[in-house]
Protein backbone atom coordinates (compact mmCIF):
# COMPACT_ATOMS: atom_id res chain seq x y z
CA UNK A 1 0.00 0.00 0.00
CA UNK A 2 1.42 3.42 -0.93
CA UNK A 3 2.29 5.97 1.75
CA UNK A 4 1.30 9.50 0.76
CA UNK A 5 2.10 12.90 2.23
CA UNK A 6 -0.55 15.10 3.84
CA UNK A 7 -0.94 18.81 3.26
CA UNK A 8 0.02 20.40 6.64
CA UNK A 9 -2.34 23.33 5.97
CA UNK A 10 -5.40 21.08 5.79
CA UNK A 11 -4.58 18.64 8.62
CA UNK A 12 -6.05 19.02 12.09
CA UNK A 13 -3.63 19.49 14.98
CA UNK A 14 -4.33 17.09 17.85
CA UNK A 15 -3.61 18.31 21.39
CA UNK A 16 -1.60 15.95 23.59
CA UNK A 17 -1.78 15.48 27.37
CA UNK A 18 1.54 17.30 27.78
CA UNK A 19 2.71 20.87 28.33
CA UNK A 20 6.19 22.15 27.45
CA UNK A 21 7.69 24.88 29.62
CA UNK A 22 9.13 27.81 27.68
CA UNK A 23 11.94 28.08 30.23
CA UNK A 24 13.67 25.43 32.31
CA UNK A 25 11.81 23.37 34.90
CA UNK A 26 13.77 25.17 37.64
CA UNK A 27 12.70 28.60 36.33
CA UNK A 28 9.06 27.47 36.05
CA UNK A 29 9.10 26.08 39.60
CA UNK A 30 10.48 29.38 40.94
CA UNK A 31 7.72 31.36 39.24
CA UNK A 32 5.09 28.96 40.60
CA UNK A 33 6.60 29.25 44.09
CA UNK A 34 6.49 33.05 43.96
CA UNK A 35 2.82 32.86 42.97
CA UNK A 36 2.15 30.47 45.86
CA UNK A 37 3.92 32.81 48.27
CA UNK A 38 1.79 35.66 46.94
CA UNK A 39 -1.29 33.68 48.02
CA UNK A 40 0.00 33.86 51.61
CA UNK A 41 1.07 30.20 51.77
CA UNK A 42 4.68 29.13 52.28
CA UNK A 43 5.04 25.41 51.53
CA UNK A 44 8.00 23.33 50.46
CA UNK A 45 8.53 19.67 49.41
CA UNK A 46 9.50 17.64 52.49
CA UNK A 47 10.94 14.11 52.24
CA UNK A 48 10.35 11.25 54.68
CA UNK A 49 12.54 8.15 54.45
CA UNK A 50 10.56 5.01 53.67
CA UNK A 51 10.95 2.11 56.12
CA UNK A 52 13.04 -0.71 54.64
CA UNK A 53 12.33 -4.42 54.82
CA UNK A 54 14.72 -6.62 56.75
CA UNK A 55 17.39 -8.17 54.57
CA UNK A 56 16.22 -11.49 53.16
CA UNK A 57 12.64 -11.02 54.36
CA UNK A 58 9.90 -11.54 51.72
CA UNK A 59 8.05 -8.40 50.62
CA UNK A 60 4.42 -9.41 50.89
CA UNK A 61 1.39 -7.16 50.45
CA UNK A 62 1.21 -6.64 54.21
CA UNK A 63 4.67 -5.02 54.21
CA UNK A 64 3.58 -2.27 51.81
CA UNK A 65 0.36 -1.57 53.74
CA UNK A 66 2.30 -1.40 57.00
CA UNK A 67 4.90 0.88 55.42
CA UNK A 68 2.26 3.34 54.23
CA UNK A 69 0.68 3.40 57.72
CA UNK A 70 4.05 4.08 59.37
CA UNK A 71 4.86 6.90 56.94
CA UNK A 72 1.43 8.46 57.47
CA UNK A 73 1.91 8.28 61.25
CA UNK A 74 5.35 9.90 61.01
CA UNK A 75 4.06 12.80 58.89
CA UNK A 76 1.16 13.25 61.34
CA UNK A 77 3.63 13.51 64.24
CA UNK A 78 5.68 16.10 62.37
CA UNK A 79 2.58 18.24 61.86
CA UNK A 80 0.97 17.60 65.22
CA UNK A 81 -2.12 15.91 63.74
CA UNK A 82 -4.26 13.42 65.63
CA UNK A 83 -7.41 11.33 65.11
CA UNK A 84 -9.31 11.70 61.84
CA UNK A 85 -6.99 14.46 60.63
CA UNK A 86 -4.05 12.05 60.71
CA UNK A 87 -5.90 9.35 58.74
CA UNK A 88 -6.91 11.71 55.92
CA UNK A 89 -3.51 13.14 55.02
CA UNK A 90 -1.92 12.12 51.72
CA UNK A 91 1.62 11.84 50.40
CA UNK A 92 3.64 10.68 47.42
CA UNK A 93 6.09 7.79 47.42
CA UNK A 94 8.99 7.83 44.96
CA UNK A 95 12.15 5.76 45.22
CA UNK A 96 13.34 5.59 48.82
CA UNK A 97 11.35 8.60 50.05
CA UNK A 98 7.82 9.78 50.58
CA UNK A 99 7.07 13.44 49.83
CA UNK A 100 4.51 15.96 50.98
CA UNK A 101 4.06 19.73 50.86
CA UNK A 102 4.27 21.33 54.26
CA UNK A 103 5.54 24.27 56.32
CA UNK A 104 8.99 24.60 57.85
CA UNK A 105 9.96 26.45 61.06
CA UNK A 106 10.97 30.07 60.38
CA UNK A 107 10.19 29.65 56.68
CA UNK A 108 10.23 32.87 54.66
CA UNK A 109 10.06 33.59 50.93
CA UNK A 110 13.85 33.41 50.25
CA UNK A 111 14.23 30.10 52.13
CA UNK A 112 11.12 28.74 50.38
CA UNK A 113 12.55 29.59 46.96
CA UNK A 114 15.85 27.94 47.93
CA UNK A 115 14.04 24.75 48.99
CA UNK A 116 12.06 24.72 45.73
CA UNK A 117 15.28 25.16 43.74
CA UNK A 118 16.55 21.91 45.28
CA UNK A 119 13.45 19.92 44.17
CA UNK A 120 11.75 21.85 41.31
CA UNK A 121 10.08 18.86 39.64
CA UNK A 122 8.67 17.51 42.91
CA UNK A 123 7.36 20.97 43.85
CA UNK A 124 5.49 21.38 40.54
CA UNK A 125 3.98 17.89 40.86
CA UNK A 126 2.79 18.41 44.43
CA UNK A 127 1.51 21.92 43.75
CA UNK A 128 -0.66 20.72 40.88
CA UNK A 129 -2.21 17.98 43.02
CA UNK A 130 -2.66 20.33 45.96
CA UNK A 131 -4.46 22.90 43.82
CA UNK A 132 -6.60 20.19 42.21
CA UNK A 133 -8.02 18.91 45.47
CA UNK A 134 -8.34 22.39 46.98
CA UNK A 135 -10.36 23.51 43.97
CA UNK A 136 -12.98 20.95 45.02
CA UNK A 137 -13.39 22.85 48.32
CA UNK A 138 -12.82 20.02 50.77
CA UNK A 139 -12.74 22.51 53.65
CA UNK A 140 -12.67 19.81 56.32
CA UNK A 141 -9.82 17.85 54.76
CA UNK A 142 -6.35 17.76 56.21
CA UNK A 143 -5.01 18.16 52.69
CA UNK A 144 -6.43 21.68 52.45
CA UNK A 145 -5.31 22.81 55.89
CA UNK A 146 -1.83 21.32 55.72
CA UNK A 147 -1.22 21.31 51.98
CA UNK A 148 -0.36 17.65 51.54
CA UNK A 149 -0.16 15.72 48.31
CA UNK A 150 -0.89 13.79 46.31
CA UNK A 151 -3.12 10.63 46.04
CA UNK A 152 -5.83 12.64 44.36
CA UNK A 153 -8.58 10.64 42.69
CA UNK A 154 -11.08 11.61 40.00
CA UNK A 155 -14.52 10.03 39.82
CA UNK A 156 -18.23 10.61 39.39
CA UNK A 157 -20.38 11.92 42.23
CA UNK A 158 -22.76 8.95 41.91
CA UNK A 159 -20.09 6.52 43.19
CA UNK A 160 -19.41 7.95 46.64
CA UNK A 161 -21.82 5.69 48.55
CA UNK A 162 -21.28 2.49 46.52
CA UNK A 163 -19.51 -0.62 47.75
CA UNK A 164 -16.91 -0.43 44.97
CA UNK A 165 -15.26 2.78 43.79
CA UNK A 166 -13.81 2.87 40.28
CA UNK A 167 -11.53 5.90 40.28
CA UNK A 168 -8.75 7.51 38.24
CA UNK A 169 -5.66 8.53 40.19
CA UNK A 170 -4.31 11.84 38.91
CA UNK A 171 -0.61 11.82 38.06
CA UNK A 172 1.66 14.67 36.98
CA UNK A 173 5.15 13.73 35.79
CA UNK A 174 7.82 16.36 35.17
CA UNK A 175 10.61 15.60 32.70
CA UNK A 176 13.59 17.73 33.71
CA UNK A 177 15.65 17.00 30.58
CA UNK A 178 13.00 18.00 28.04
CA UNK A 179 11.08 20.56 30.14
CA UNK A 180 7.81 18.66 29.83
CA UNK A 181 4.84 18.10 32.11
CA UNK A 182 2.92 14.89 31.35
CA UNK A 183 -0.65 14.65 32.69
CA UNK A 184 -1.75 11.06 33.22
CA UNK A 185 -4.28 8.91 35.09
CA UNK A 186 -4.01 5.45 36.65
CA UNK A 187 -7.04 3.20 37.00
CA UNK A 188 -7.85 2.36 40.65
CA UNK A 189 -10.56 0.24 42.23
CA UNK A 190 -11.42 0.18 45.94
CA UNK A 191 -13.78 -1.99 47.99
CA UNK A 192 -15.49 -0.40 50.99
CA UNK A 193 -15.06 -2.16 54.34
CA UNK A 194 -18.19 -3.22 56.21
CA UNK A 195 -17.24 -0.91 59.10
CA UNK A 196 -16.90 2.19 56.87
CA UNK A 197 -19.49 4.94 57.32
CA UNK A 198 -20.94 7.35 54.77
CA UNK A 199 -18.13 9.87 55.26
CA UNK A 200 -15.42 7.39 54.20
CA UNK A 201 -15.62 8.74 50.64
CA UNK A 202 -16.73 12.08 49.27
CA UNK A 203 -16.72 13.52 45.76
CA UNK A 204 -16.94 17.22 44.94
CA UNK A 205 -16.91 19.04 41.63
CA UNK A 206 -13.86 21.15 40.75
CA UNK A 207 -13.14 23.48 37.87
CA UNK A 208 -10.72 22.06 35.32
CA UNK A 209 -10.55 25.25 33.24
CA UNK A 210 -12.40 26.45 30.14
CA UNK A 211 -15.77 25.69 31.72
CA UNK A 212 -15.05 22.00 32.43
CA UNK A 213 -15.88 20.34 35.76
CA UNK A 214 -14.30 17.20 37.18
CA UNK A 215 -15.26 15.12 40.20
CA UNK A 216 -12.46 15.02 42.80
CA UNK A 217 -12.76 12.17 45.30
CA UNK A 218 -11.27 11.93 48.78
CA UNK A 219 -11.25 8.54 50.55
CA UNK A 220 -10.18 7.53 54.05
CA UNK A 221 -7.58 4.78 53.37
CA UNK A 222 -8.39 2.74 56.49
CA UNK A 223 -11.98 2.26 55.31
CA UNK A 224 -11.17 0.67 51.94
CA UNK A 225 -9.32 -2.25 50.39
CA UNK A 226 -7.54 -1.72 47.07
CA UNK A 227 -8.46 -4.44 44.57
CA UNK A 228 -7.04 -5.35 41.17
CA UNK A 229 -8.24 -2.66 38.74
CA UNK A 230 -7.21 -4.75 35.73
CA UNK A 231 -10.36 -6.85 36.13
CA UNK A 232 -12.44 -3.69 35.59
CA UNK A 233 -10.36 -1.59 33.18
CA UNK A 234 -11.11 2.03 32.48
CA UNK A 235 -12.71 2.61 29.11
CA UNK A 236 -10.47 4.56 26.74
CA UNK A 237 -13.16 6.37 24.75
CA UNK A 238 -16.94 6.25 24.48
CA UNK A 239 -19.38 8.03 22.21
CA UNK A 240 -22.13 7.73 24.83
CA UNK A 241 -22.98 11.15 26.29
CA UNK A 242 -22.90 9.89 29.90
CA UNK A 243 -20.16 7.27 29.72
CA UNK A 244 -17.69 9.61 28.02
CA UNK A 245 -17.27 11.49 31.33
CA UNK A 246 -15.71 8.37 32.88
CA UNK A 247 -13.28 7.56 30.08
CA UNK A 248 -9.52 7.87 30.09
CA UNK A 249 -9.50 10.39 27.24
CA UNK A 250 -11.92 12.67 29.12
CA UNK A 251 -9.86 12.58 32.33
CA UNK A 252 -6.62 13.23 30.44
CA UNK A 253 -8.14 16.27 28.76
CA UNK A 254 -9.45 17.64 32.07
CA UNK A 255 -6.11 17.24 33.86
CA UNK A 256 -4.23 18.93 31.04
CA UNK A 257 -6.69 21.83 30.99
CA UNK A 258 -6.40 22.15 34.77
CA UNK A 259 -2.59 22.31 34.65
CA UNK A 260 -2.76 24.89 31.87
CA UNK A 261 -5.19 27.06 33.85
CA UNK A 262 -2.96 26.96 36.96
CA UNK A 263 0.16 27.90 35.01
CA UNK A 264 -1.73 30.74 33.35
CA UNK A 265 -2.75 32.14 36.75
CA UNK A 266 0.80 31.80 38.05
CA UNK A 267 2.23 33.36 34.85
CA UNK A 268 4.31 30.28 34.12
CA UNK A 269 5.05 30.36 30.40
CA UNK A 270 4.28 27.14 28.52
CA UNK A 271 3.04 25.73 25.21
CA UNK A 272 0.61 22.91 24.47
CA UNK A 273 2.21 19.88 22.85
CA UNK A 274 0.43 18.88 19.64
CA UNK A 275 0.53 16.05 17.14
CA UNK A 276 0.27 16.65 13.40
CA UNK A 277 -0.02 13.73 10.99
CA UNK A 278 2.41 14.02 8.06
CA UNK A 279 1.61 10.85 6.06
CA UNK A 280 -1.20 8.40 5.51
CA UNK A 281 -1.53 4.94 4.03
CA UNK A 282 -3.71 4.80 0.92
CA UNK A 283 -5.83 1.67 0.58
CA UNK A 284 -6.09 0.67 -3.09
CA UNK A 285 -9.58 0.13 -4.44
CA UNK A 286 -10.23 -3.26 -6.03
CA UNK A 287 -12.52 -3.16 -9.04
CA UNK A 288 -13.70 -5.61 -11.68
CA UNK A 289 -14.06 -8.63 -9.39
CA UNK A 290 -15.83 -11.44 -11.22
CA UNK A 291 -18.40 -13.74 -9.68
CA UNK A 292 -15.97 -16.64 -9.99
CA UNK A 293 -13.38 -14.94 -7.79
CA UNK A 294 -15.78 -13.92 -5.02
Amino acid sequence: MPILSLDPKSVAHARLNALRFDGTVAESAQRLAKWQAGQGSLLVPIPVSLPRAEEGAPREAGFFRERAMRVRAEIARELGLEGDAATKLSFAMAGRDAWYLGPRPKLDVPSMLAAVAAQPAKFIQLMLLKELIESAAFEEDTFVRGGFGPSVYLGSTSQSSKKYLQLAEAEFEVNMKHGLLLCDVKSKRFARKASADETAAATRLASAGEGYLVGVTRIVPYDFYEVDARKNPMEGLSLDREKVRRTRLYYLNLLTEFAASLFTKAEVSFARETFVATHYCAVPQITGISNASR
